[in-house]
């Protein structure tokens, strides 16, 4: 099965049945020519290195990967919050805690987490919603890792093989945070 194929399938049967939201074709055409008019003139979007926010001294690729493969995993659902906590604090988070604790994004290590190291580390000490979440979360990829990939994520990219396809599958059969599927109207 051809997961790209099922997320296009999926999201034409919602934007088929939606009632109480549609995409504004006209708008959508509006900002594609404002977007190719500020490319035309010079306009550069950031890359992900150039944030700030991320971590950036990296020493392998593989390092690389283990940030990106953790931040994708803690990046959801951001409220309620009670404090102003966006994504480019979750990055700054990890980054810090990279930083502090070089080898805590290992999915050995990951297996073990605490709720309060992550808490601390990575969220300022902040009651963050779906924390225990989180940690489940890191936990899981750690241990599938471990058991599936040797232990190092950057082996889910190079069994991949240059392909996104085969990555999107690879991630969502086996890891559940990866899957986000819900049913609508029954399907």
């Amino acid at each position: 099965m051809n997961k790209c194929k099922l997320v296009r399938d999926s999201c034409a049967l919602v934007m088929s049945q939606a009632e109480h939201v549609s995409v504004n074709q006209a708008k959508l055409c509006e900002f594609a020519d404002t977007l190719a008019a500020d490319f035309a003139k010079g306009y550069k979007y950031i890359e992900f290195d150039e944030y700030d926010c991320h971590y950036q001294q990296f020493k392998t690729e593989a390092d690389i990967v283990e940030y990106i493969f953790v931040l994708d995993t803690l990046n959801f659902c951001f409220w309620p919050s009670t404090v102003e906590f966006e994504y480019d604090n979750l990055a700054e988070g990890i980054k810090t805690m990279l930083l502090n604790h070089p080898s805590s994004l290992k999915p050995a290590n990951l297996i073990n987490i605490d709720r309060d190291f992550l808490k601390n580390n990575v969220f300022k000490g902040i009651e963050f919603p779906l924390l225990d979440e989180r940690v489940r979360l890191l936990r899981e990829i750690g241990v599938r890792t471990v058991e599936l990939f040797d232990g190092e994520f950057i082996n889910i990219l190079n069994a991949a093989k240059h392909s996104a396809v085969k990555l999107l599958d690879l991630l969502t059969s086996n890891f559940n945070n990866f899957q986000d599927i819900a049913i609508y109207k029954g399907q």
